[in-house]
């Protein structure tokens, strides 16, 4: 998360609070800053504010004239319960397109990941099998055909939930296409 603070993300933090803090104040919230961040990979769920526990810092005291300057610039909240609390100023500063979002890193899943959750799902299965009358063999083979054409064709998922009703819907468009012997008659499928 640290390379995303450039020195343009400090000076727009200093020149957005309502007076001039002094040079030691900067510091001192620069350096708490790199403390915090500086250990951690670049995410959307990383760049919101924090709390910072007294205890991380033995010489920390919670009445230096640094420390309430930046309280009183709105940087940071200190309360009794020994923390520090850190407002997301810097957000509209920092360089937001190389923030990973997390839920995006998740939708690079391909079915092949949830093949044998897929398969061993016994509510699923047991569905699907009544509804459509399939033996538990054409069960593993459409499992196995929707895995390799949804792979096949780049499809993502979030999670098991998504590609599950994916392949629910799948099931009752391509289990008439399946013959006996676990091999599909369409060419991709849908």
């Amino acid at each position: 998360m640290l390379r995303l603070f450039t020195l343009y993300t400090f000076k727009k933090i200093f020149e957005n609070v309502e007076f001039e803090l002094s040079n030691n104040a900067k510091m001192l919230y620069i350096n708490l800053l790199i403390f915090h961040f500086e250990k951690l990979p670049i995410s959307e769920k990383n760049s919101h504010g924090f709390k910072i526990v007294k205890n991380d810092f033995n010489s920390l005291d919670f009445e230096n004239k640094d420390l309430i300057d930046l309280e009183r610039a709105n940087l940071i909240l200190m309360n009794h319960d020994d923390c520090i609390y850190f407002n997301n100023v810097w957000g509209k500063w920092i360089d937001r397109t190389m923030l990973v979002n997390d839920s995006l890193v998740n939708a690079l899943n391909t079915a092949e990941r949830f093949k044998e959750q897929l398969l061993n799902s016994v509510s699923t299965s047991n569905y699907l099998c009544m509804k459509y009358k399939l033996s538990s063999e054409k069960y593993i083979a459409l499992v196995n055909d929707f895995c390799e054409k949804q792979t096949a064709m780049l499809k993502t998922y979030v999670d098991l939930h998504d590609v599950t009703k994916h392949f629910y819907y799948w099931v009752g468009k391509n289990e008439n296409s399946f013959n006996g012997k676990g091999q599909s008659t369409n060419i991709l499928g849908m």
